[in-house]
């Protein structure tokens, strides 16, 4: 199904009136170490000095305290509602007393819990404009949250999707229309940022010789990533290239599971579980290969930071990463969940460094030009004066 779109392909990133002060509250389940957090963190900082005024609310007790602290360094305050006030009302009564006293412009809602919640309080709280942000397709999804998200979608000025892959399932099952369908990919910075240290201090850090292949991926220990289905393929990689060490940046409930699995497999020594790192852009410069072996995806940061830091990529074919990655020109696409195929990518770029240099530069390049921050903020930026636009006419 091709959907329709209200704003072509991509929103444009036509200069905006920065003059007009807009009150921008965002609404996020959670605000871990995840993508769509950096993501979060990324808009907040973007807007910052285009005349926006912005809080976040977190429905949950889960806080990393980089991500709060980058929030606060953008003047921005960050308000914990809760689990436990969540379940005794307080905490979305508080939310409809604050958004009926501060009478928020627009309000923008992240991930599931925040896409039913903010949605609701906003409504009720008569707030002009209501975006929501799907990130993925919500397969795991349990048929009372989606009978939810159809009750709530109807109530949504736009839908952002930053994946073109996830849209189909959210107009079938979500209860998102296609007029309110709005594409923007991700963002990611570009920069001093992937600027690496010394490979062979950091590698010495990571109980890691420096003459070794250094594959890395990073991603969260939830099934999701498929860090199962790559073990098994680095069992077959070692094989042939004995000296490669996989890194595993990310922490979640598999962690001791996947712990098990590479010892079962005999290949812990040449895994290391980094758990989560506030260094991966420290890391990333220093791998020869980075790979996601994810069997679902939105629009990976992670894969983005690792072409943005001219790394070769191998992904699977899923969702997003498919927008991202071009087999064999930006990159190497392997079906999901095919660890077979995917040791053999491997092995195939490790033994054709010189195809892999240029891959990984290629992709650099498609960064640079179609996934900054600034190119993602400005297309936020000119929806959200739109919309405001549009209910003043």
């Amino acid at each position: 199904m091709d959907p329709i779109h209200p704003y072509p392909k991509r929103v444009t990133t036509d200069a905006s009136d920065s003059s007009q002060t807009i009150r921008l509250f965002h609404v996020i389940d959670s605000l871990r170490r995840d993508g769509t957090q950096t993501a979060l963190v990324n808009l907040v900082e973007g807007l910052a000095g285009r005349g926006y005024r912005q809080r976040v609310y977190c429905l949950n007790n889960v806080v990393n305290t980089d991500t709060e602290a980058a929030l606060g360094a953008s003047n921005t305050r960050v308000i914990v509602i809760g689990k436990p006030a969540i379940a005794t009302g307080w905490g979305l009564a508080r939310m409809w007393l604050d958004f009926a006293r501060l009478r928020p412009t627009i309000v923008q809602t992240f991930l599931p819990f925040g896409d039913l919640i903010g949605r609701t309080i906003a409504r009720a709280a008569r707030v002009p404009v209501i975006v929501s942000s799907i990130r993925a397709r919500n397969v795991d999804k349990p048929q009372w949250q989606l009978a939810l998200d159809r009750v709530t979608a109807r109530w949504v000025d736009r839908v952002v999707f930053n994946s073109l892959h996830t849209i189909d399932f959210a107009l079938d099952k979500e209860g998102v229309r296609p007029e309110q369908v709005v594409y923007i990919p991700n963002g990611v910075k570009i920069g001093p940022v992937c600027a690496s240290p010394a490979r062979k201090e950091l590698l010495s850090t990571l109980d890691v010789p420096t003459e070794v292949k250094v594959i890395v991926t990073v991603g969260r220990l939830y099934p999701q990533k498929g860090h199962a289905w790559l073990l098994n393929a680095f069992q077959r990689v070692l094989r042939n290239a004995p000296e490669a060490v996989l890194l595993i940046v990310g922490q979640g409930p598999l962690r001791d599971e996947l712990e098990h699995r590479a010892g079962a497999l005999g290949i812990s020594r040449s895994v290391r579980f980094l758990g989560e790192r506030r260094d991966v852009q420290a890391i990333l410069p220093c791998a020869d290969l980075y790979v996601q072996a994810s069997l679902w995806e939105g629009m990976p940061n992670a894969v983005m930071e690792a072409m943005s830091c001219g790394k070769p990529v191998i992904a699977t074919n899923v969702d997003g990463t498919r927008e991202l990655l071009e087999h064999g020109t930006t990159g190497w696409l392997v079906e999901p969940g095919n660890h077979e195929a995917l040791a053999d990518r491997i092995m195939y770029a490790l033994v054709h460094p010189e195809e892999a240099a240029r891959l990984g530069n290629a992709a650099e390049e498609l960064i640079r030009r179609e996934f900054s921050v600034e190119v993602m903020v400005s297309r936020f930026d000119r929806l959200y004066r739109d919309l405001i636009g549009s209910r003043d006419r």
